[in-house]
């Protein structure tokens, strides 16, 4: 059953068409980190400050390191953080897109959640990206050794590192898995854990080796 709802996503359509991509990369960088951060403008006082991310446990960068992020193309890729894919490569390419970011509302900072709440949240990541501007592609994140639920995902062309961050803010992700136009995949850490001082959520060695694998 769950691989046949992995299918039954992967195989969607692109949520934007190829045209609307080359059209959404009109907006300039600002004006997409603007339409990021404009709902947040719209929040009462209570909720205004975003929440900050609990350390990093070692069990979860193996889980990072070990997952199999697959996006919905033809054929199918299958990403893993430090490694290179030349397919992704291609895939930015044909897009014009210079970097991509795969990314999940589902959980925030791993806590679990009903699936009702995560759909709800994915909804609003998906209408988010949208006003921003951005094509996107389905996606998920997959453990291979089926211990958690696959999280349904998005495939996001032309992200900047900035919009990246506000949007591991907004959604309350620990990171998003970022691929550069060479096909090379690592991990954008929320903001709060790329701090390497002696109060730092996650240390540098962690985040080193994290980015090393492959």
């Amino acid at each position: 059953m769950a691989n046949d709802l992995q299918d039954d996503l992967l195989t969607s359509a692109p949520v934007t068409p190829l045209a609307a991509a080359l059209a959404g990369q009109a907006r300039t960088t600002a004006e997409r980190e603007a339409a990021v951060a404009a709902p947040e403008k719209t929040r009462s006082t209570a909720h205004a400050a975003p929440r900050c991310p609990p350390p990093l446990s070692e069990a979860l960068l193996a889980a990072y390191r070990a997952s199999d992020f697959q996006v919905s193309a033809a054929p199918r890729l299958h990403l893993r953080i430090g490694a290179r894919s030349p397919a992704a490569a291609a895939l930015l390419a044909e897009y014009q897109a210079d970097r991509a970011i795969l990314l999940t509302a589902w959980n925030p900072f791993s806590e679990p959640r009903e699936f009702a709440e995560n759909e709800q949240r994915q909804r609003a990541l998906h209408a988010c990206l949208l006003d921003v501007g951005l094509t996107m592609l389905p996606a998920l994140g997959v453990d291979p050794s089926g211990e958690w639920p696959a999280e349904e995902s998005v495939f996001a062309f032309g992200a900047s590192a900035a919009c990246t961050d506000r949007l591991l803010e907004r959604f309350e992700q620990n990171a998003a898995v970022v691929v550069e136009a060479d096909g090379s995949v690592h991990l954008q850490l929320h903001p709060r854990l790329r701090l390497t001082d002696a109060s730092s959520l996650l240390d540098r060695r962690s985040i080193e080796t994290l980015n090393r694998y492959a």
